[in-house]
């Protein structure tokens, strides 16, 4: 009986025009940290999970090494996908690159035919985003950036406050991002905007909602938006503030910083609620959930508080 309940208030959510049980993929990256964590092969750190969840979405492990047709039919089944911070190579051939490039190209796709599917990316995300729209396509799209442990406001570009992002966040929100040093910068790589002037194909496909400068005065790309996709991406780390407790990182824990970052994560899950992919059954869907696994506390190694391993 609770299985049908489940599934009749799936149909009522999508006859009312919103998918009011979001389900948001996000990937899993290549595990090597074995001297802790024993013979885990991929992770998701958890800030990522709980930022999501903290916006009223849920969320399920996407695992790079999948084939093809389980990442086809996962894709079918979620409503948006988070490409998570780290520390992976992002050239074509690498294993983890490939999937997420598979999984970007299905999202390309399914937008184009009419079908609502939003991305997000954060920092290595971001980069990720970035480079796959590019004419490059690779690594070396990327700049050096001395941008490593320090919170700014955000530069922003006159079309932010048109923007699907931040056109609507309320003013305070807006003053924070723009006054405050709540963005948390955690990269030693970024976008130049110069890239934007001199590669046509990625300037095409997004806007610039904001830039920063690193820690040398030198300016790289913080926020993007597709110009005609939900695709969306910030170089920091929005679920540091309010997640993430290193007492070494200079990071914002203020009620400001909180109330701007979990703003964020309103935002793209508001943009998940328009996709209409649904699992096939209620069962499909639970065995699906990251509540069948459970986190660990691993601060003392990583830094980041809990971790998923698979």
């Amino acid at each position: 009986m609770n299985k049908i309940i489940i599934l009749l208030l799936f149909v009522f959510s999508l006859a009312n025009g919103l998918n009011l049980r979001p389900i948001v993929g996000v990937i899993a990256q290549p595990h090597t940290n074995g001297e802790y964590f024993g013979p885990a092969v991929q992770s998701i750190v958890a800030s990522y999970v709980k930022w999501l969840e903290s916006a009223g979405a849920r969320v399920v492990p996407i695992f790079y090494n999948s084939s093809r047709d389980d990442l086809t039919a996962l894709f079918n089944n979620i409503n948006g996908i988070v490409f998570p911070g780290g520390g992976q190579f992002l050239n074509p051939g690498q294993p983890f690159y490939d999937a997420s490039l598979f999984l970007y190209n299905l999202a390309v796709e399914a937008n184009n035919k009419g079908d609502y599917f939003p991305l997000w990316g954060t920092c290595q995300g971001f980069q990720f985003l970035n480079i796959v729209a590019s004419t490059i396509g690779n690594e070396s799209a990327l700049t050096a950036y001395n941008s490593w442990d320090y919170s700014w406001p955000l530069d922003f570009t006159p079309i932010s406050k048109s923007s699907r992002m931040f056109g609507n966040a309320p003013s305070y929100i807006y003053d924070i991002l723009a006054n405050e040093n709540v963005t948390m910068n955690w990269h030693h790589w970024g976008i130049s905007p110069d890239l934007y002037k001199t590669d046509s194909k990625l300037a095409s496909f997004y806007d610039i909602l904001s830039t920063n400068v690193d820690i040398n005065g030198k300016p790289f790309v913080s926020s993007i938006e597709g110009k005609n996709t939900p695709f969306y991406a910030t170089q920091f780390h929005p679920e540091w503030s309010i997640f993430e407790w290193d007492p070494t990182a200079d990071v914002s824990h203020t009620t400001d910083a909180v109330a701007a970052m979990s703003y964020i994560a309103q935002f793209f899950v508001s943009e998940t609620r328009k996709s209409n992919h649904q699992f096939p059954n209620p069962v499909m869907e639970m065995n699906a959930l990251i509540y069948n696994y459970a986190p660990n506390y691993t601060e003392i190694a990583t830094g980041d508080v809990q971790t998923y391993f698979f």
